[in-house]
């Protein structure tokens, strides 16, 4: 039992260098980061914020995956209230989410004229006319979400982004 055991953990670990596994992993594990929005901000004031992104990858400390994958695309990206929980995200008027690393970085999904009663969970309008494998292949991942409230906050809000990508297997040519 031991050995099957044994044989499952290192199977996917010797599978996590293949560009195909790599890129199945990158396009159905997103790229979350969170963002705290403070009860001290004015309303119709254009906020910003940014945190660093994790992975999949990072997580299991394989630094090479981003490197086997190309033609990088986001596909998905939305914003999750997280604390408190069932926060209504409806008090948010704009938002535009960009994706970067070091001082470079590239608007990937806005979202304007949000509901005032569209819940916890705000779905982004992506732009996945541009590739963002630069970005992707750093060393630091960098998300920044650039808001604007519409109704004035009671307690810090406490979001999750994740950012969906698909991409393309690298094949040796």
């Amino acid at each position: 039992m031991k050995k099957i055991l044994f044989l499952g953990l290192l199977i996917p670990i010797f599978f996590s260098a293949c560009s195909t596994v790599q890129s199945i992993i990158k396009s159905n594990l997103p790229y979350t980061a969170s963002i705290t929005a403070p009860a001290t901000q004015s309303v119709n004031t254009p906020f910003t914020a940014t945190s660093l992104a994790t992975s999949f990858d990072q997580i299991l400390g394989n630094k090479n995956g981003a490197q086997l994958v190309k033609d990088v695309r986001v596909v998905s990206a939305t914003l999750t209230a997280i604390n408190p929980v069932s926060h209504n995200l409806g008090v948010l008027k704009s938002v535009k989410l960009f994706i970067g690393n070091g001082d470079n970085e590239i608007l990937v999904a806005t979202r304007n004229d949000i509901g005032a009663n569209i819940g916890s969970q705000l779905v982004l309008d992506v732009d996945n006319s541009k590739f963002i494998d630069t970005y992707i292949k750093s060393n630091s991942v960098r998300i920044r979400i650039e808001y604007t409230l519409s109704k004035a906050l009671d307690v810090d809000v406490s979001m999750r982004v994740a950012i969906g990508l698909n991409t393309t297997p690298l094949t040796n040519q």
